[in-house]
């Protein structure tokens, strides 16, 4: 059975182990548990700083981030079809894991949070559809390092907090930069087009 309040941590989260993330830096247990009782969801990670006083949004433009997909991960630099999902994109994967759940579609903003260390609630776990855990298992243990779990790693925050009301989607929206990450289309030319594609989708 699951405690009240649940922390899932990965052997990332260990400074020294090789894919270590040095660019996110970890918040205060403390702090993590107190917004996980608050919200019923919290992240490890601060967002990662893009400039002096301006940090990434755990906000996404779903209509972009739905088109997020990998063809490998690591160094090797070529596609590798063992770890290439067969239903893909990202938003055509989070659809197969939804269908007849009873979960409400994300709306024009979906939070994601990075590099799967966070915390959250029984009663959050428990709101999800058994159905959809099932899912979820059958498709992450296709094999180990798969496209997959990238996919994973953008759907805890949003299978776990509450959807954003009308109100609140458009009050952010107002206070978007759409030169930000996962709102503008970058071009290839642009230095941050690797890292957009990477977090956002093409």
């Amino acid at each position: 059975s699951l405690e009240d309040v649940t922390f899932f941590v990965k052997d990332t989260m260990n400074p020294h182990h090789p894919q270590a993330r040095s660019f996110d830096d970890v918040k205060d247990v403390e702090d993590v548990w107190r917004t996980t009782v608050s919200l019923g969801f919290a992240c490890h990670y601060t967002e990662i700083q893009i400039d002096p006083g301006f940090s990434h949004s755990v906000w996404h433009n779903y209509d972009n981030l739905r088109k997020f997909a990998l063809i490998f991960y690591g160094n090797s630099g070529h596609q590798d079809q063992a770890f290439i999902s067969p239903t893909r994109p990202f938003g055509s994967w989070l659809d197969l894991m939804l269908a007849d759940t009873g979960i409400a579609s994300p709306g024009l903003l979906w939070p994601v949070c990075y590099g799967g260390n966070f915390a959250t609630t029984s009663a959050k776990v428990r709101a999800v559809p058994p159905l959809l855990w099932k899912r979820v298992e059958r498709s992450l243990s296709r094999a180990d390092n798969i496209e997959e779990g990238h996919y994973m790693e953008r759907s805890w925050a949003g299978l776990l907090t509450s959807r954003l009301s009308q109100h609140d989607t458009s009050l952010l929206l107002q206070h978007v930069d759409h030169s930000a990450q996962c709102f503008d289309t970058i071009s290839s030319e642009n230095g941050w087009a690797m890292y957009r594609n990477m977090r956002c989708g093409g």
